[in-house]
């Protein structure tokens, strides 16, 4: 019984994680009303990949087989999970740091890592509300059909595809202005999916592309989705190796972007 009374935690430290999670709760729910505000930016960004899978898989149908037609759903799928972590943080960082909010935040108690979380976790709803979108279209008018279980890991690749894209959309926001973030970020997104083979297969591309692929995150985030999703037959666990390193090394430069003075991008 005495261990396990010494095995609790302080009360100080039960304070102290009550007031976290309800720091991080208000602050997750500041950052959904302030998306909500923003339709210019949250409409476009759930309508879009669903708008492009549409064209492909309904419109002009190019997968002629039940295996392509789940591949391709795997590729809109991480398409388009892939952008609401690099924007909400690659554009909205930046956004922040250049109109000074993010010094204000800084003065505050609130930790740091919890607004970078709060502001995760939302992309991680938005990305599961791009994922139960797609899954709508892919399920009636796109003819996938997946095992139940298959849908479901396919919708948690989805989800957890928000950190590496927000890892590497940190490091962006850290490092640019506003103005120079929307175009990158839009370059890093729409590039990285065409380069990753997303919208067109890799093997009718250019050998150079070919070998580009593998260094890009969307590439690995659709090979997990592929396993999830149960075209192919799990593997070694390199993607996770890779974008697990992908993410740790983005996060770094992002540490080191925001301890420069604002306004020096």
């Amino acid at each position: 019984m005495n261990t396990l009374i010494n095995t609790l935690p302080h009360p100080a430290r039960q304070a102290t994680a009550r007031r976290l999670a309800r720091a991080l709760a208000f602050e997750t729910l500041a950052e959904w009303r302030n998306l909500a505000r923003m339709p210019a930016f949250s409409v476009p960004t759930l309508l879009f990949p669903v708008g492009f899978y549409a064209m492909f898989a309904v419109v002009l149908p190019f997968a002629n087989t039940p295996e392509a037609a789940a591949t391709l759903l795997v590729n809109f799928t991480i398409f388009g999970v892939f952008g609401p972590g690099l924007f909400a943080f690659g554009v909205g960082l930046a956004n922040d740091r250049d109109q000074g909010w993010l010094r204000l935040k800084q003065a505050c108690p609130l930790p740091v890592p919890i607004m970078m979380l709060a502001r995760m976790l939302v992309a991680m709803v938005f990305a599961l509300a791009v994922v139960v979108a797609l899954f709508a279209v892919a399920a009636t008018l796109g003819e996938v059909r997946l095992q139940r279980g298959a849908w479901a890991l396919l919708a948690l690749v989805g989800v957890l595809a928000v950190i590496p894209a927000s890892a590497l959309g940190l490091a962006f926001g850290a490092w640019l202005n506003a103005r120079a973030a929307v175009a990158i970020v839009n370059i890093a997104y729409l590039g990285s999916a065409v380069l990753s083979g997303l919208w067109f297969p890799l093997h009718l591309m250019p050998s150079a592309v070919q070998s580009m692929a593998p260094a890009l995150p969307p590439f690995h985030l659709a090979e997990l989705g592929r396993q999830a999703a149960g075209i192919e037959a799990a593997g070694p666990a390199y993607p996770v190796f890779w974008l697990v390193c992908v993410t740790i090394i983005a996060v770094a430069v992002a540490m080191l972007g925001l301890r420069r003075p604002e306004g020096k991008s």
